[in-house]
Order: structure tokens, then C-alpha cells, then sequence
């Protein structure tokens, strides 16, 4: 728990010296590993007694996969006698939208049961700047801050949930729906 509160401590160190173009980004990302320390908090960090069971899965919005997506899972208690049910799962989704989680402890998968997920952008690397970089002359824009792509609501305030099942899962798929797709659907 040490290391994340420390590993925190230096990506808020690291963030604060950026400038212009990626605050907006850095907000969203600060949110996202603050909500995973918290979860995880929450969530505790497992112990004896909890298996894991691999986990991976696909995320789209409109059908596209969705590349630089962080997942977080994690898990809910059901037993009231047994409040700590395991460790939250962390992934990345690839270029095809692909990810595969790991444990906060580093164990791969996650741990059989239901989970609260929420989903993050992270940050383009070309909207990121080293603190030793000078301050550019003019900012220019990435592709990707250009589309300014946001998730649905959904994916991000942990109303999404999967069941992971004792077997574990190649299928956590997340076909999510934009809000400007979802209000062309028929009703």
C-alpha cells in the first residue's frame, strides 16, 4: 500500500510541472489513479484465502476498439462476515482495444466475483511533457486531443459491473455507446 501512496506521491510531483495542453488530461488521470488508490482502500489489498482466476477482455465505443483505456475492478463483498474478498485488478487496453488484468499485488487476473469497474483515458504521451522541456511557442494540437474522445458517463462513475466468473473470463467485453450514438438509436 506504501509503494502505491508513494508511487502517487511522485506522479503528482511529476504532473505538476507540466504545462497548456495536457491539464485537462492530467485532471482526468489524477481522478483515475486517485479513484484506484481509494478503491483499493475500500477494497483492501486481500490476503490468505482470496484466488485469482485470469481475466482479459475487449473495450469499443461505437463498435471501434479504444486504445489507452484504464481499467479498474474492484471487487464487491458480499459476505458481511468476510468484507475482504481480495484485490483489485488493474489493465491497459491495447491499439485493438484488448486488455488483460493484474492484481494490485501483482498477480495476474482477478478474483472471482462481482466487481464495480470504471474506465479512464490515459493520457496521450505527445500531450505529455518532460518538466526539463522548454515552455513551446505555440501549442499544437494531437490527433487524438483534436477528436476530444470521452467516455460515457457509465464507464467512469462505477454504475458498470462484471461478474467474474470461478473459471475467469477471455470475454470482459465493454461495447460501450456514445452519447451522440446512443441518442440516434430508436426508442
Amino acid at each position: 500500500m506504501d509503494f502505491m501512496l508513494r508511487s502517487f506521491a511522485t506522479y503528482e510531483r511529476m504532473m505538476s510541472d507540466q504545462t497548456g495542453a495536457c491539464r485537462r488530461q492530467r485532471r482526468a488521470t489524477t481522478c483515475f489513479v486517485g479513484a484506484a488508490i481509494v478503491s483499493f482502500l475500500l477494497a483492501g489489498c486481500g490476503g490468505e484465502g482470496y484466488t485469482t482466476v485470469p481475466v482479459s477482455g475487449r473495450v469499443t465505443l461505437d463498435g471501434s476498439p479504444l486504445a489507452d483505456v484504464g481499467l479498474v475492478f474492484v471487487p464487491i463483498a458480499k459476505d458481511k462476515d468476510n468484507p475482504n474478498v481480495g484485490p483489485g485488478s488493474l489493465g491497459k487496453t491495447d491499439a485493438q482495444g484488448r486488455f488483460t488484468l493484474q492484481t494490485v499485488n501483482g498477480e495476474d487476473g482477478a478474483v472471482p466475483t462481482e466487481h464495480v469497474v470504471r474506465m479512464s483515458l490515459a493520457p496521450d504521451a505527445s500531450e505529455v511533457q518532460s518538466p526539463d522541456d522548454a515552455v513551446p511557442e505555440a501549442p499544437v494540437a494531437s490527433p487524438r486531443s483534436s477528436r476530444k474522445l470521452s467516455l460515457p458517463r457509465h464507464a467512469r462513475d462505477g454504475s458498470l459491473h462484471f461478474q467474474v466468473p470461478s473459471e475467469g473470463t477471455d470475454q470482459a467485453d465493454f461495447d460501450l455507446v456514445s452519447k451522440e450514438a446512443a441518442e440516434t438509436l430508436p426508442r
